[in-house]
């Protein structure tokens, strides 16, 4: 065979492996007894050291090597490209780094969790200092391999790939100029307003029929696919064998109902990659960025239009009893009111890129050497008083102990959640112009037409382009924050 089968066939047999893992790890979340816990810990475990081994076999540098100087075509020299970075990620670090990460990482992992309730910022900081340590060396193998402008370009490679600092910086540079003095304006609104009270019972069964029934309504085939219970919403799978899940609240179906949505975004993108590449890098998902985009398309574009409140003030109206009469306008009310909060994962959508710059501001100038870890804690406060008005002071456990991002060492993540609610907006932007308002064909039963669109500009791409070359493509300009702001303008009367 060639040096270019040889790849093929190897990546197809670590394609294979991962989608092993995946259901295993997922089954580990839904649905093993506790008792398994110990059995199936060793099973991944077995299952990634086969993983881990089919990609750091020494053949595949050489077959690398090789189908660099091969007369390829387009697709697969950029299968090549793909399959060298996904090699890259994998070989980079040195053994023994590696091992030290895993050990480190896992024990600030597990003091987090102990150390974040009691507030012991002085006792988590001692292990989380070496995670810091091994991440900065990490930034620094990988910039010197990439030829990134800073360690922390370096780390963004792992998760957003294509998408710089610089470019984030810029970005997000926008949205920080505008978003305080808009979050003001609409709390000031929403003063003079009474908020609609959303809370009530509604039994579980009913949920699971209603998440069930707004799935399938956007397309989500249950032939192909599972929506299940797990302590936290996650989308997972291969074509042909999506999984999502959700969780749920008897006192709020909101949370549970938004979750399968996002989910459900996620789950389509994955659905819609390239068959004819299943199996080899150029077929998978471009990055989590863009893979943000998909799943915040869904909550916050079609999720908050008048057309699918109305549709889902119908199927509450049915599912529930009868004491539960939310109207379209009272469900647009709940899920798009403001309140600055604390903590990320509960911030609506004005506040939430406040959050993920804060983050972004700190671990950029923790990996490239500009902050230390006891900085922090000062740091975080001044800017969530600066962007979003609150004081953390003293309040480590719903300030910068808040997400286990850190403790696990994965520098670079955050950008993505924000990075994908701007591509989110310029994608629906650019839709619109081409198929309609996007209400309009919610209300006209056109979901189908949205998501081919998609489909087309997106999902069908796979790994073929860069990020922004995805973008430029889909919306004729890289990635910007102005369509963002314009939805926010119009979502909430500005």
């Amino acid at each position: 065979m060639s040096a270019y089968q040889n790849l093929h066939s190897a990546f197809r047999k670590i394609a294979y492996y991962q989608h092993c893992l995946t259901i295993l790890e997922w089954d580990q979340e839904v649905m093993m007894p506790g008792g398994g816990a110990e059995e199936r810990a060793n099973a991944i475990a077995e299952m990634s050291a086969l993983e881990h081994s089919a990609m750091n076999q020494p053949e595949i540098q050489t077959w690398l090597d090789v189908c660099a100087e091969a007369d390829l075509t387009a697709d697969e020299a950029a299968n090549v490209r793909e399959m060298r970075r996904a090699w890259q990620n994998s070989n980079l670090m040195p053994e023994e780094l590696v091992r030290e990460q895993a050990v480190a990482n896992a024990l600030c992992q597990q003091q987090w969790t102990t150390l974040r309730p009691q507030n012991d910022w002085a006792g988590f900081s001692t292990s989380f200092t070496r995670v810091v340590e091994l991440a900065r060396e990490q930034a620094r193998i990988r910039q010197q391999a990439l030829n990134t402008p800073t360690p922390y370009d370096a780390m963004l490679g792992l998760y957003s790939c294509g998408d710089s600092a610089s470019l984030i910086d810029e970005t997000f540079a926008q949205l920080k100029a505008i978003l305080p003095e808009m979050i003001n304006t609409v709390c000031e609104r929403q003063n003079k307003t009474t908020r609609v009270n959303v809370r009530g019972e509604f039994p579980v069964a009913q949920q699971q029929q209603l998440s069930h029934n707004i799935a399938a309504t956007l397309g989500f085939d249950f032939n192909a696919g599972r929506l299940d219970i797990s302590a936290h919403p996650f989308s997972t799978g291969n074509p042909g064998d999506q999984r999502i899940t959700t969780r749920y609240r008897t006192d709020d179906f909101l949370d549970a109902l938004f979750g399968t949505v996002h989910e459900t975004g996620h789950a389509s993108y994955e659905a819609g990659l390239p068959k004819a590449w299943r199996g080899q890098p150029l077929g998978l998902a471009r990055n989590m960025s863009i893979h943000e985009s998909q799943s915040l398309f869904f909550e916050k574009h079609i999720g908050t239009t008048d057309a699918f409140c109305a549709l889902l003030a119908k199927q509450v109206q049915t599912l529930f009893s009868a004491d539960v009469s939310l109207s379209a306008d009272e469900l647009k009310q709940a899920v798009c009111w403001v309140e600055p909060g604390l903590i990320r994962v509960s911030a609506d959508e004005l506040s939430y890129p406040l959050h993920i710059i804060v983050r972004h501001e700190i671990e950029s100038a923790l990996i490239n050497g500009d902050m230390e870890v006891s900085d922090i804690p000062d740091a975080w406060n001044q800017k969530m008083q600066q962007y979003l008005g609150l004081n953390t002071q003293g309040n480590n456990k719903d300030g910068c102990m808040q997400d286990v991002h850190w403790p696990s060492g994965a520098f670079g993540y955050f950008p993505s959640y924000t990075l994908g609610a701007v591509n989110a907006a310029q994608l629906r932007a650019a839709m619109e112009t081409k198929i309609g308002d996007l209400n309009a064909l919610i209300a006209a039963n056109e979901i189908a037409q949205i998501t081919q669109w998609l489909h087309d500009n997106i999902w069908q791409w796979g790994s073929r382009l860069e990020s922004q070359e995805l973008m430029q493509r889909a919306t004729g300009k890289p990635t910007n924050a102005a369509a963002l702001i314009t939805h926010f303008e119009r979502q909430y009367g500005l």
